[in-house]
């Protein structure tokens, strides 16, 4: 019993450290706690959609200096959404 409640904790604690960010309303410190995203590429996310939102993926690769089809799926596999979007290349 102890052991499933245990298990029961982790797996929560895991599932709130992966919550998804969305890139459109993520603040600069969501941004960061992505595994890849530091200050520099997260303020140039910040800076790009408060000139227009991201629609897609696509969009955000082509916007944003820095990340590429491979940085976007590493991104998405940690949490970062478009709009509750995954990555799909």
């Amino acid at each position: 019993m102890l052991r499933t409640l245990i298990a029961l904790a982790l797996s929560l604690a895991t599932s709130l450290v992966m919550a998804a960010v969305n890139v459109n309303t993520g603040d600069i410190a969501a941004l960061e706690r992505i595994k890849g995203i530091g200050p520099k590429v997260s303020a140039l996310m910040v800076a790009a959609r408060e000139q227009k939102k991201f629609t897609d993926w696509h969009d955000l690769i082509t916007r944003v200096k820095g990340v590429g089809p491979k940085a976007a799926a590493k991104f998405s596999a940690q949490g970062l959404r478009v709009d509750a979007m995954p990555y799909k290349p």
